[in-house]
């Protein structure tokens, strides 16, 4: 597991899989991770209705790809659009990254 915090100060639990493994069912918010030692490297930070038909085909994985993709983390949620938007939001407030923007 890991945690991300957001500007707000709230805390997000996110599943760490590496990112060749499977895409997990249903929605919820994922970040595209840069692993280097022990830090990681958010660098694209998204929200989703659907994990495994946005995955398939994502836009940014090419720059993610290139930055080093090698981690995508998870947080699975209920199908609520408004929590999901939100948590993204927070958390591209406290982070940069490469390929959101």
């Amino acid at each position: 597991m890991a945690t991300w915090r957001g500007k707000s100060g709230q805390t997000y639990e996110y599943t760490v899989q590496s990112a060749t493994e499977n895409i997990p069912q249903g929605g919820g918010n994922y970040i595209f991770i840069r692993l280097e030692g022990n830090t990681w490297y958010p660098l694209y930070i998204g929200e989703t209705q659907n994990f495994v038909a946005r995955l398939s085909a994502h836009d940014k994985i090419p720059c993610a790809r290139q930055n080093g993709l090698n981690e995508i983390h998870y947080h699975t949620h209920n199908g609520n659009e408004q929590a999901r938007r939100a948590e993204e939001q927070d958390l591209l407030q406290n982070y940069r990254t490469v390929c959101n923007g």
